[in-house]
């Protein structure tokens, strides 16, 4: 811009040069003749404002160009200004979107939360029915019997043996053997293990002494330690 500017400075000044000497040769030939100072003293007058009218015009153009150049730069900076709006106004949107979505997410979450049935903490799911067999104790009271009665039965035995001490002996402590066995056998217990698998994960095991009828599968409540149908 600077060498431009230069250029044109020193076109201006050479065609101004030019016309001043052009002038002052016609000025010269029309008037009568001046001294040699005279003549020098025109020149250099006509020169200097020849100059100093180039230089106001040249300063002219520098000014219109610059204002030129300010004007441009002042449209590209209003240019820049409207798209960082608008990129602002779309981040601000987006945003705003953005916070939207995260909200009614967060409201789809808590109302099906809401809408989900909760727990129930003490039903499940039977897995197995284990019936569980326990004999029961034997007391004397068997032994006793067993042993009258087999005392009998060895006597009866004996009167055909030739020792009957020993025939009766057998057959009281056969007697009260099988009286032990007997007692024991009436008096076994029976119970059902039933295996329920909770709804929260857990698994129980509940002893009772009837018959849950009960199968594999079935869902189930535990109340007051019975498992019962649900």
């Amino acid at each position: 811009m600077q060498i431009s500017n230069s250029l044109k400075q020193s076109k201006l000044i050479s065609t101004t040069t030019l016309l001043v000497l052009t002038a002052t040769l016609l000025f010269t030939a029309c008037s009568p003749k001046p001294s040699a100072e005279e003549t020098a003293a025109q020149t250099k007058a006509i020169v200097e404002k020849a100059v100093a009218d180039a230089k106001a015009e040249l300063l002219a153009q520098q000014a219109a160009e610059k204002a030129k150049q300010d004007a441009e730069k002042a449209k590209q900076d209003a240019v820049a200004a409207a798209v960082a709006e608008e990129k602002a106004k779309q981040e601000a949107m987006a945003a705003a979107v953005k916070k939207e979505v995260q909200i009614q997410q967060r409201a789809a979450v808590r109302e099906k939360v809401a809408s989900k049935p909760a727990i129930c903490a003490n039903c499940g799911v039977v897995t197995a029915v284990n019936i569980i067999e326990a004999k029961g104790k034997g007391t004397g009271v068997g032994a006793v019997a067993g042993g009258v009665v087999g005392g009998l039965i060895g006597n009866q035995i004996a009167k055909h043996s030739s020792n009957q001490t020993a025939a009766t002996a057998v057959g009281v402590v056969g007697g009260a053997l099988v009286g032990n066995q007997v007692e024991k056998t009436v008096k076994k217990t029976t119970t059902y293990d039933i295996v329920v698998q909770m709804d929260n994960g857990t698994t129980q095991t509940i002893n009772q002494a009837t018959d849950p009828v009960l199968t594999v599968g079935q869902k189930v409540k535990i109340e007051n330690g019975v498992v019962v149908k649900n």
